[in-house]
């Protein structure tokens, strides 16, 4: 009897573990008519139905105005960029800031005309679209191992993508690759201060005032950098400053 029933509570907790490591989807939409599960990425978050592993969809034509937190570690998934995948709807867009927060949080196919504020280990930004002022950069003192991945990162004015510094370890052992980085305001570099980075498979276009001496490519230690495409529209001619690999 004793065996059967440590048999019988063992099956039982086995079964609670494989439930709750079940993940779920859920569905965002700023328009409260369409039936989705929450109107904004931090309603799902302060919801305690949403846990670690989870995905949030975007649906099309979800507008978020307001700054957005992901205190989890979650995915986070848009119908891309493209004109064919906004119809009829829209595209997912979030014009306010993207706080990533949570450590090994994923953000794809996303409009961001807003910034994207990378505060944690391990995030994964992917086939989004940032495009406003300083559309990527860190802060915080734990914002490694990120990865820019395949997206479009257009910076109206200042800094494309920015680390903390050429020897902070803040932001060391990023991969920024297959991306088409765009620089066209008067200020700003393309991909700018970061430690043991890894920078491959870039088009990189600085296309900004060509009176600013900024550059594609700068203060980058101890880098791996190639196979890039460099245009720098700027009277100078150097693309690669205070960089070492």
């Amino acid at each position: 009897m004793k065996q059967n029933l440590f048999k019988t509570f063992a099956l039982a907790a086995m079964l609670a573990v494989g439930m709750s490591s079940h993940a779920t989807s859920w569905r965002i939409n700023s328009n409260t008519t369409r039936g989705a599960h929450f109107a904004d990425i931090n309603a799902a978050m302060s919801s305690a139905d949403v846990q670690d592993g989870d995905t949030l969809y975007l649906d099309p034509g979800c507008s978020l105005s307001s700054d957005q937190y992901v205190t989890k570690c979650v995915t986070i998934i848009g119908n891309g960029f493209f004109h064919a995948q906004g119809q009829p709807y829209g595209f997912a867009n979030i014009s306010g800031t993207t706080i990533l927060k949570a450590a090994g949080c994923k953000i794809e196919g996303v409009v961001m005309t807003g910034q994207c504020n990378i505060q944690a280990n391990n995030v994964t930004v992917e086939r989004c679209k940032v495009q406003t002022n300083y559309p990527i950069y860190t802060s915080g003192s734990n914002c490694k191992n990120a990865t820019i991945r395949s997206c479009w990162v257009q910076s109206i004015d200042e800094n494309t993508i920015r680390g903390q510094g050429a020897n902070s370890t803040n932001t060391a052992y990023w991969t920024i690759e297959n991306n088409i980085i765009i620089m066209t305001g008067g200020y700003g570099r393309g991909i700018y201060e970061f430690n043991s980075a890894i920078i491959r498979n870039n088009i990189i276009i600085r296309a900004g005032n060509p009176y600013y001496d900024y550059n594609c490519l700068e203060s980058l230690t101890n880098s791996t950098i190639c196979n890039n495409i460099l245009v720098n529209k700027r009277n100078k001619n150097s693309v690669i400053v205070g960089c070492t690999d």
